[in-house]
């Protein structure tokens, strides 16, 4: 085995094994945050009652976001006020089940509350960092959706290159328009730059789909934490006060858990460095 061939190899199973290191780390990441109950765990949209028969089951919807269901929990990790917890406050979630009785956590009492410095108000990007149209959320979902165009131009260069390749070696096709000379090349390609293209497109369908998925989930990531940061609807002026206003998120993918979002986030990206890691192994060139 020469040197290079040798490097090449290398390169590429480290550079599996870092994807693979990545996927678990960030999953993990999440994992955690569920199980410490980062704010934003555990939340549950409220359903409109079964006795409701032409809405039960759907998502009770208010003005710019979805009704939170603090009742039938049993529990609740919102807390009000600077004075601490009162006696008689609901207990701490640790689910968002039908089952009131098994979302208690039952002993933790002590740990550190995020409560920023600031009033909170039903302004919803006053005093509101993760807000799911604020900056951060915005610049997130941007990145994840040039990422999706560089995936789709990727592809493209690839796939014109594979084809420009077999010109060069059948000596080009002499009649017909773009299309049709195209795909008459094609039929007499050799069965690897078939399988080039047909991966290529493949892996260019499912990583844009992705990083749309992603940009999604970064928006219900930052509304995740931004709703278990206290955010409220004030549905009308009767509950233009703060205090009472409805807890609700922006929208419905903040129940989505922690684990699953950033599992969402990394697929995303690894899905992404297929190509350089074929290119690692000498399996496919750089384009």
């Amino acid at each position: 085995m020469d040197t290079n061939k040798g490097l090449n190899i290398a390169r590429g199973v480290f550079g599996i094994i870092a994807a693979l290191l990545a996927l678990i780390t960030f999953i993990l990441l999440g994992a955690s945050m569920d199980s410490a109950n980062f704010p934003g765990s555990n939340l549950k949209i409220a359903e409109f009652p079964d006795n409701d028969e032409s809405r039960k089951g759907q998502y009770i919807e208010v003005f710019d976001g979805y009704k939170l269901d603090l009742t039938s929990t049993g529990c609740s990790n919102f807390v009000n006020g600077t004075g601490g917890l009162k006696a008689g406050a609901q207990s701490v979630c640790k689910a968002a089940t039908d089952n009131a009785n098994d979302n208690y956590v039952k002993d933790w009492n002590a740990g550190w509350v995020v409560a920023p410095d600031c009033a909170r108000t039903t302004d919803h990007h006053e005093c509101a960092p993760f807000g799911s149209a604020n900056a951060l959320s915005i610049f997130g979902q941007l990145t994840f959706a040039v990422l999706a165009i560089q995936v789709l131009l990727y592809g493209i260069h690839t796939i014109l290159a594979a084809i420009e390749g077999e010109k060069k070696s059948a000596g080009g096709v002499a009649s017909g328009g773009v299309v049709s000379r195209t795909l008459a090349l094609l039929k007499l390609a050799s069965n690897q730059t078939k399988a080039t293209i047909g991966l290529t497109v493949t892996w260019l369908i499912i990583g844009v789909a992705l990083f749309i998925a992603s940009a999604f989930a970064w928006e219900s990531f930052c509304d995740k934490i931004d709703t278990g940061l206290g955010r409220r609807i004030a549905g009308s002026e009767s509950t233009a006060t703060y205090a009472a206003a409805t807890p609700a998120c922006a929208g419905t993918g903040c129940t989505m858990s922690f684990g699953g979002l950033f599992a969402t986030f990394v697929v995303a990206v690894v899905w992404y460095r297929i190509p350089h890691i074929l290119c690692w192994f000498g399996l496919l060139e750089e384009v």
